[in-house]
């Protein structure tokens, strides 16, 4: 009864919650920065490399650069101040404990380009841009069928609200029968609009944490062995000198309770960390099969295309045929490959194939049904906590 009673508190406390609106912030600036940031990048980098025959393009790139470093630690800084997430510091290990003015130097600019973090945060701040759009429209979805159902006892009279299942199917809210019963289906599509808003911020923010700090240094919970292993010994497990008696007794030696526990707290961590195991495998895999097929088909679709305008005869069709097999085979392949790289590196425990799979999954979520499902099980698999142990190790 108490368990139920959770469930109801926490379905219901969700809209008294401050971390809620506080995720809602987070979403609704993700689109405009993320438009900001794209056209920074790409205005700077197209003029930076055009323009590189003359020094003014080096000087150009120094500020994109110089820019996408302030830019990832003001991410950063948001992802923690509103998501309330654990981020590693981007500063490469190397220049922590320094004084400011290293950083500003040759040896502090070799030190950020040599840095994985730099390059992530470089992926982050263009992704941010579909992600943006993917939070503006969910929130701006959830925000106007929520009102639309809210408001229908007051608005059914003026404007008579439509909601549209399909093409040929219109539900029109014109009675007061019907604004009621809007009413009534708007009230928990409120909460659970909120509960969806909160898990799009929550898989924001372990994308941020990801991408945006340094890799291996992220705070492990309890229970990890990367966390077992880090955390202090008990004062009886230290290696503690002691002077032997003269005459000591020849007693067996009877292992302890702590030295007992030892082994079974490295099995209980074990088990907690190998269903992620098993899951980064079968996801792996996926990508990988996934990727093969889309190679066979592109080859299908080159042969027949092409093959059907050598059938043909005649040269104009041989080279439209030809042009049409090789653009469609080339797109299905470059859609194909990336998969099969990012399943080859996730069963290697790869840190890079696990942001290539998210990038992917992400790309693969407006893919109704098999898009979907992938792109909603990779962000599952590859933003646990567990999943962030062994690609750390």
């Amino acid at each position: 009864m108490n368990q139920a009673g959770n469930y109801i508190s926490r379905f219901f406390g969700v809209i008294a919650r401050r971390s809620t609106y506080l995720n809602l912030l987070y979403l609704l600036l993700a689109f405009p920065l993320g438009l900001f940031y794209f056209i920074f990048l790409i205005v700077g980098f197209s003029l930076g490399f055009s323009l590189l025959i003359l020094l003014v393009g080096i000087f150009i790139l120094l500020i994109v650069f110089a820019g996408w470093i302030a830019f990832a630690a003001f991410e950063r800084k948001l992802a923690i101040w509103l998501l309330r997430e654990e981020i590693p510091p981007m500063t490469p290990p190397r220049l922590r404990n320094r004084p400011a003015e290293s950083t500003v130097s040759w040896n502090g600019f070799i030190a950020y380009l040599s840095s994985p973090a730099t390059w992530t945060s470089l992926v982050y701040l263009f992704a941010k841009f579909p992600l943006g759009i993917i939070s503006f429209v969910a929130l701006v979805g959830a925000a106007a069928l929520t009102g639309v159902f809210l408001t229908a006892p007051l608005t059914y009279q003026l404007i008579q609200p439509q909601v549209w299942f399909t093409w040929n199917s219109v539900w029109v809210i014109d009675t007061i029968g019907d604004a009621l019963l809007a009413l009534l289906i708007g009230i928990p599509l409120l909460f659970i609009s909120l509960h969806v808003l909160n898990g799009l911020a929550w898989v924001s923010g372990k994308i941020a944490r990801l991408m945006l700090g340094t890799a291996g240094e992220i705070q492990e919970r309890p229970g990890t062995p990367a966390a077992l292993e880090a955390a202090p010994k008990p004062v009886e497990e230290q290696e503690v000198e002691f002077v032997p008696e003269a005459e000591p007794a020849d007693e067996p030696e009877v292992p302890t309770q702590i030295e007992e526990a030892a082994p079974e707290r490295s099995r209980i961590a074990e088990y907690e960390v190998r269903p992620m195991q098993t899951h980064v495998k079968v996801l792996g895999w996926l990508y990988i099969v996934l990727g093969v097929l889309g190679l066979l088909l592109a080859f299908v679709v080159f042969v027949a295309v092409f093959g059907g305008g050598l059938i043909s005869g005649d040269e104009q069709a041989i080279a439209i045929t030809a042009l049409v097999a090789t653009i469609v085979g080339g797109i299905l392949f470059l859609v194909s490959a990336p998969g099969i790289i990012a399943g080859l590196g996730l069963l290697g425990y790869r840190n890079w194939a696990r942001i290539l799979a998210l990038i992917l999954g992400i790309i693969n979520l407006p893919g109704f049904p098999v898009g979907t499902v992938l792109g909603a099980y990779t962000l599952y698999v590859l933003l646990q906590d567990e999943t962030s142990t062994l690609f750390a190790a």
